[in-house]
């Protein structure tokens, strides 16, 4: 649409070049509001769009109705597969071959998720992607989460290890990636029921120092090791989501498309703090904040952007979604200088 190509694109683009993104994303938030309350009129204004927002029944003219015909099993299965190249060869974890540098992806089902961006990148700019992922395996070594089902499939502690230790001590020494992009669901928000467990592998009272302090030594120590021979590091933050609040099932069941909003917590986790940091104190580590690519008026989330439905349950985005936003992850890449321009 007009405003999509004069409005929203260039401050989805520009809001995520910045390494230090909050003046930028200032502006684009600012920018968004004006575009959504002038160009887009079908939009609620985002700043009293509260009573627009998860579950509303929104019945009001001049709402956008959800579209017709959407296909609901196609939109749940929207994912890519998990992979990784435990028991056989460390080429294998390979999903694309190109002449410029190699891209490692780790960490659990949500870095799967980022598998259609990734290969959007690196088939534009001829990378070689290779990606190690399994579901509720977080991507530091030693850092685990309460086991849980994703997708109809359970990961235990034993499986995530020795995953995660072939990941370490083979697949990356075999591949000698130049970049490891690393992703996780947000374990650390005790709210989402499935926390990270401490050294001893139970759950950890919280702030004790088998809490965050736990997660704090076991992310500084992975890093470290990822860094090693000089490899650059991104370390994508998790992505905005609402508890229990399933964009997908209330876009099935809805009118307008506004009923399915959320509104995400805009306070980074003390891991996302942490994170930041480490990107701070090191100019080859980049903590990669996504929230305003993939809520583009955030902390207001939409059901549907760039005309994709955006999610296939609670958490995991769709793989539809995600390629779209492969463009401006390739610009942050050059920005940064990730990848030479």
């Amino acid at each position: 649409s007009l405003s999509y190509q004069l409005l929203e694109h260039p401050i989805r683009v520009s809001s995520i070049l910045d390494r230090h993104r909050r003046t930028v994303i200032a502006v684009g938030l600012a920018t968004s509001v004006i575009a959504a309350i002038i160009i887009i009129p079908a939009i609620t204004n985002p700043a009293t769009s509260t009573a627009a927002v998860a579950g509303q029944d929104l019945t009001t003219t001049g709402f956008t109705p959800v579209p017709t015909g959407l296909d609901w099993e196609a939109i749940k299965a929207d994912f890519p597969k998990l992979t990784n190249c435990y028991g056989k060869p460390a080429t294998d974890c390979t999903l694309v071959h190109g002449t410029g540098p190699h891209i490692l992806l780790i960490g659990d089902s949500h870095a799967g998720m980022m598998i259609p961006a990734l290969t959007a990148l690196a088939n534009t700019e001829n990378l070689t992607l290779s990606v190690s992922t399994d579901v509720s395996c977080p991507w530091q070594r030693g850092l685990y989460a309460t086991p849980h089902a994703v997708f109809d499939k359970t990961t235990s502690i034993d499986e995530c290890k020795t995953i995660k230790n072939d990941t370490y001590d083979r697949v990356i020494p075999e591949l000698q990636p130049d970049i490891i992009v690393t992703m996780n669901f947000p374990y650390e928000v005790r709210s989402e029921l499935v926390p990270y467990l401490g050294p001893d592998l139970k759950v950890p009272a919280p702030g004790s120092s088998n809490d965050f302090g736990w997660q704090q030594k076991a992310t500084t120590d992975s890093l470290s090791e990822l860094r090693a021979g000089g490899r650059k590091v991104i370390l994508i933050e998790p992505t905005p989501m609402k508890p229990k609040f399933d964009p997908l099932a209330c876009l099935s069941r809805a009118k307008v498309l506004q009923e399915c909003r959320y509104v995400a917590a805009t306070e980074p986790t003390a891991l996302e703090d942490l994170y930041r940091q480490l990107d701070k104190q090191d100019d080859d580590v980049w903590s990669l904040d996504l929230d305003h690519l993939v809520c583009p008026y955030f902390p207001i989330c939409d059901p549907i952007v760039d005309h994709q439905v955006t999610k296939l349950d609670v958490t995991h985005f769709t793989r539809s979604f995600v390629r779209t936003l492969g463009p401006s992850i390739d610009a942050y890449f050059k920005q940064n200088g990730i990848i030479s321009t």
